[in-house]
């Protein structure tokens, strides 16, 4: 059951940032995943919280 979790990330990460960006360095690749990553856990946190 974890693993489904974990492929959902990954393949939101690709399609949300990896792919749209198409990243010519690694530091800027570090910094938009970063990013990407902070918006995620701030997304998933708010769906959580109770209404």
């Amino acid at each position: 059951m974890d693993n489904v979790f974990i492929e959902r990330l990954w393949r939101s990460l690709k399609y949300e940032c990896v792919y749209l960006y198409g990243f010519e360095g690694g530091k800027n690749a570090h910094l938009k995943i970063d990013h990407w990553v902070e918006k995620y856990n701030k997304y998933v946190n708010l769906r959580t919280l109770p209404d």
